[in-house]
């Protein structure tokens, strides 16, 4: 809950199809208040989508317009691009961006200003399927003020980018306040399965990151099964922690490891500890990640499966859920 939140555009794979991208505006306060959604910054100038009033159990909504949030085309990744959004409140509310279609859907959850920051690690759901129908990566980076400088190192340098054929390990672009740089790439590359996951991103002012697939295959054992919309907003590497607990959704207990995690180091000799076990379940160095899978789940009785999640350095953790 945050008085200032910012929400990064993806990249989508064109054979996804297109999306409705809806914002939730929310908040506990008993006084209303307006909410203000802005899009395409230009040099410090906003353009006003529209003006929200909100209070205790009166949330609102926004349709977004597509534009604004997304694209599938070539030409609006590996370049500087107006899209992304930002909403301002006079109150603290929360915010989270919900986009849908026939088959499938995703939640981005604004984390406001705990979500802007200078140091990231990139993160994706590992692809374990090579297809052009597939997206492997998408990483939005939006800038918050003039004047931002961004740095990309860490990735696999056989990485085929879209629409950028930098081999060179070293990705660097400036934007300014509201900008959006989107990198990505396609599922027809091994090398970009996994090899942009642990990226690290930094940068000279505060950026926002929205990362993720935009179509993920990353189940085991099917070849039809887990292709899905898979986004989160980051956090910087100040806000991480080193124990975490995760509850398994209600999808069958047979969904092909859709169920699970992904841990992301941001130091070497990083630990990683599931359920209280006294050895670690892998060692990880910087940028490097380790895919918790679905049998890791512990039955706690009447349904309800955990994983405890503990490592000896703070790293990223996303949760996965099936379907």
């Amino acid at each position: 809950k945050d008085t200032e939140h910012w929400i990064a555009p993806h990249f989508v794979n064109t054979s996804v199809g297109s999306f409705t991208n809806t914002l939730y505006v929310s908040s506990d306060s008993t006084t209303p208040f307006d909410v203000k959604v802005y899009s395409n910054d230009v040099n410090g100038v906003q353009t006003l989508l529209t003006t929200l009033s909100v209070s205790k159990n009166n949330p609102k909504t926004y349709t977004v317009a597509a534009s604004a949030i997304y694209t599938t085309s070539t030409s609006e990744a590996g370049v500087p691009v107006q899209k992304g959004l930002y909403l301002q409140g006079t109150k603290s509310f929360f915010c989270s961006l919900r986009a849908a279609q026939g088959s499938h859907g995703e939640i981005v959850t604004s984390k406001g200003k705990a979500g802007i920051g200078t140091k990231f690690y990139a993160a994706a759901a590992p692809i374990t399927y090579s297809s052009s129908t597939l997206m492997d990566f998408t990483t939005g980076v939006m800038a918050t003020e003039n004047g931002t400088t961004v740095t990309v190192t860490g990735y696999d340098p056989n990485i085929t980018f879209i629409n950028n054929s930098n081999t060179s390990g070293t990705l660097t672009f400036n934007l300014e306040k509201g900008q959006s740089y989107l990198i990505a790439g396609i599922g027809d590359n091994t090398a970009n399965n996994t090899g942009f996951i642990g990226a690290k991103i930094t940068s000279n002012k505060p950026i926002t990151i929205t990362n993720g697939n935009a179509n993920a295959m990353y189940a085991t054992g099917s070849l039809t099964s887990g292709s899905d919309l898979v986004l989160d907003q980051s956090v910087p590497t100040e806000r991480l922690g080193n124990e975490f607990a995760m509850v398994r959704s209600l999808s069958p207990t047979n969904s092909y490891d859709m169920e699970g995690g992904i841990v992301i180091a941001t130091e070497n000799n990083t630990e990683v500890y599931l359920n209280n076990a006294l050895l670690p379940v892998a060692t990880l160095n910087e940028g490097d990640y380790y895919r918790i899978l679905d049998n890791s789940y512990i039955n706690q009785g009447n349904g309800h499966y955990n994983i405890y999640v503990r490592t000896t350095k703070n790293v990223y953790l996303y949760q996965l859920v099936g379907s």
